[in-house]
């Protein structure tokens, strides 16, 4: 599966296969927002905080997915 890091602006592109190399299995498709951004009610974050977002198969297109918005106080 492809990574990848946002630019000042917050953008970014993900490129990738969907094989694990030398694997069996099929790949389990995620997203993973890793981020500094402070946790409501507060002005500072120190840790990074993680929201992983499993992607069932049934849901993968053939073709490149767009996601527009990710909303991280959930």
């Amino acid at each position: 599966m492809g990574h990848n890091y946002t630019d000042e602006s917050g953008h970014y592109v993900v490129e990738g296969c969907g094989d694990d190399m030398f694997s069996w299995n099929d790949p389990d498709p995620k997203i993973e927002v890793r981020h500094r951004c402070p946790e409501p009610g507060h002005t500072v974050s120190i840790s990074f905080r993680i929201k992983e977002i499993e992607i069932p198969a049934k849901y993968l297109p053939e073709d490149e997915v767009h996601v527009e918005n990710i909303r991280l106080d959930i």
